[in-house]
């Protein structure tokens, strides 16, 4: 092995430097991939729901996968909930990653909340992962995502776009 040490890399025409295939730069971002929700989900059930998915297939095996998630929700009434976010490689079964949890505490007034967080995974695949964030209330009351209303501080319906964002990174 040999290393070369340089200052600064230009194209030598052009504006862009190819990297050949099947070789990487550690620490770059391999690929970016965003699911965008474009339908209202409405959970009024007590049993662990599906809210959103996302998919992403490694180029690399030894891959970090940053999973970044903008889910935008509104509830009322008093509720405690629990997110998940699962993982399926190559058609398995789901496996939970991580969860957090939420609360609701007044039934006068629509409650807007987004779901905000990251989570690096290492699937060591080149198959297909499938990252699902999944719900789970105490009472079945009205939970809503994707729905973007001037009532719970949305100024337009785009406000209301729930995402779920995979960062492919080199290792």
């Amino acid at each position: 092995m040999s290393t070369l040490k340089v200052n600064s890399i230009e194209a030598r025409t052009g504006t862009t430097i190819t990297i050949p295939s099947g070789s990487k730069l550690t620490g770059t971002i391999v690929q970016m991939v965003q699911s965008t929700m474009t339908t209202r989900v409405l959970i009024n059930s007590t049993s662990e729901v599906d809210v959103h998915t996302g998919t992403i297939t490694p180029q690399f095996a030894d891959s970090k996968i940053i999973v970044s998630s903008d889910i935008a929700m509104i509830g009322r009434n008093t509720n405690t909930i629990r997110f998940g976010l699962k993982r399926n490689i190559a058609g398995g079964s789901f496996t939970l990653l991580t969860e957090k949890g939420g609360y609701m505490d007044d039934p006068s007034y629509w409650h807007r909340s987004d779901l905000v967080f990251e989570f690096i995974d290492t699937p060591n695949t080149t198959s297909a992962v499938i990252y699902k964030i999944v719900q789970q209330q105490q009472s079945a009351y009205n939970t809503y995502f994707n729905y973007a209303t001037t009532y719970a501080g949305f100024s337009s319906s785009d406000d209301g776009r729930s995402r779920l964002t995979m960062y492919e990174i080199a290792q």
